[in-house]
């Protein structure tokens, strides 16, 4: 029987001996050496311990090389292949992300791992760890391999070798550039090695942010000019050295030796939605939030995170178990608890740098116009006609945009009404409202979101359509845009 020796026992090493395994179907001995003391070590890590298998959008113009034509050839025979059809074959359910990253369904490398092994057990491939690869020498037909053990020197003879020993990239897994050495020894073509996907080292680490994630743009510069080179869109981890994440290690690439600029600056922004200019307008800016229940909760919370300077939240209620199935500040241990009181606690907790202040009061004629003192944007949390038109009146006078939402059932509506557009007027002209039909988990949310959103964009300057209608079927999954004015 022929013997298949596998030297390497990643990723790349374990699909190598069961592809052996399953091609060679009971006709050849198939062992696998790995010097650490369990396989696929580094396999476990990849993806951040999800396990990255393959990538929908893989083509040569994405890589870093210097012969495009080769690497074609390369990438044309994986697809071939087809891995992930084989993956599926073994029983792995593939999920893609909005990247086109593939990952096992159960974002687990560990599921990965346990597969590859069952099935290589089944199929008799041995699995051998702890073991040194010393020298590798063809004899006779084939090639005999010298290896160290704990027991001792080794020697093991083989009618084929492969040779998936890693390259450098992760000293900590077992690739430490060894592989690369032993392929040299044997008579391997070696061109200059160099990173090209790897962390970067920064000369001032922000060591109090290591273990940070966050999802953001980061810029590569040429320090000498300021000259942008490139960017990339993705997490970015900060690590006690530098940083790391994917979107930093795409711009590694345009840093190998005799291709990056002479001084390399990465430029960070981790709010890339909004301006910096954008987010110090929000920091300056008031708002008046009045009803802290279904929509009110929403609407602050967002606000809070959203980086709003100075929130003044206005609810004269305290929490009932009605409230519990919509409102996102209600809990059973907040019963009883009022409801501008919890929410300034809230923001508190999410946003420290937000001023807060709670008045636990209902709207009403005398005092709606000293609560609307100094702000720039009044969002309405409210939950009845009455309260409402008070609300758009005091803001027709004092000069204020009025955020308006409303929610009932499967239905939500929202717009921003500017002094002259008198749109609660034109949406309740004889103060009626339809029969409250109870509302629904999801329903204030999505109300809520489309209110900041309006918020947010007048605030900043930029366009907003005002006196406009935007309304929501969510059981029909309809949206409609209603000019009012």
């Amino acid at each position: 029987m022929q013997h298949i020796l596998v030297l390497g026992g990643g990723a790349a090493g374990l699909a190598a001996a069961l592809a052996a395994a399953q091609t060679a179907k009971g006709s050849a001995r198939i062992t696998v050496l790995d010097r650490n003391a369990k396989v696929g070590k580094k396999l476990l890590a990849t993806g951040n311990g999800r396990c990255n298998l393959d990538n929908r959008d893989i083509s040569p113009e994405r890589y870093f090389t210097s012969s495009p034509k080769a690497l074609r050839r390369l990438l044309d025979a994986v697809n071939e292949a087809a891995p992930l059809a084989w993956f599926e074959s073994l029983g792995l359910y593939p999920r893609t992300d909005e990247a086109g990253r593939v990952y096992p369904y159960s974002n687990q490398a560990a599921d990965v791992l346990a597969l590859l092994e069952h099935h290589l057990a089944a199929l008799g491939v041995e699995l051998r760890t702890g073991c040194t690869v010393r020298s590798l020498s063809q004899s006779r037909g084939g090639y005999d391999l010298q290896f160290e053990t704990e027991a001792g020197r080794e020697s093991l003879r083989a009618d084929a070798v492969i040779c998936a020993m890693g390259g450098e990239a992760g000293p900590q897994f077992g690739t430490d550039g060894f592989g690369t050495r032993f392929a040299a020894q044997c008579g391997g073509r070696m061109a200059p090695l160099y990173p090209c996907l790897t962390a970067l080292q920064c000369s001032r680490p922000r060591k109090s942010l290591a273990g940070i994630r966050a999802k953001g743009c980061a810029s590569l510069l040429d320090g000498t000019d300021g000259r942008v080179l490139a960017r990339e869109m993705g997490e970015v981890q900060f690590t006690d050295y530098g940083l790391s994440g994917i979107c930093i290690m795409q711009l590694s690439g345009l840093l190998a030796p005799g291709r990056g600029p002479k001084q390399p600056v990465i430029a960070l922004d981790l709010f890339p939605a909004l301006s910096e200019a954008e987010c110090e307008l929000l920091r300056r800016k008031r708002v008046l939030v009045v009803g802290c229940g279904g929509l009110g909760g929403h609407l602050i919370d967002m606000l809070a995170r959203i980086g709003i300077g100075s929130l003044r939240v206005v609810d004269g209620d305290a929490f009932e178990p009605s409230n519990l199935n919509r409102q996102l500040l209600s809990e059973v241990s907040l019963l009883g608890v009022g409801k501008a009181q919890t929410a300034a606690e809230r923001v508190r907790r999410v946003n420290p740098d937000v001023a807060v202040h709670a008045v636990g009061e209902f709207l009403t004629e005398e005092n709606a116009a000293a609560l609307l003192t100094d702000c720039d944007a009044v969002m309405d949390g409210l939950d009845n006609i009455q309260s409402r038109q008070i609300l758009a009146n005091a803001c027709e006078r004092a000069g204020i945009p009025l955020i308006y939402g409303a929610v009932n059932g499967w239905v939500a509506q929202a717009a921003i009404s500017c002094p002259g557009d008198h749109l609660i007027d034109l949406l309740y002209p004889d103060g009626a409202a339809l029969k409250n039909k109870s509302v629904l988990s999801f329903t204030p949310a999505l109300c809520a979101s489309m209110q900041v959103s309006l918020c947010v964009k007048f605030l900043t300057n930029r366009p907003v359509r005002t006196g406009t209608l935007y309304f929501f079927d969510l059981l029909n999954q309809e949206f409609e845009v209603i000019p009012m004015t």
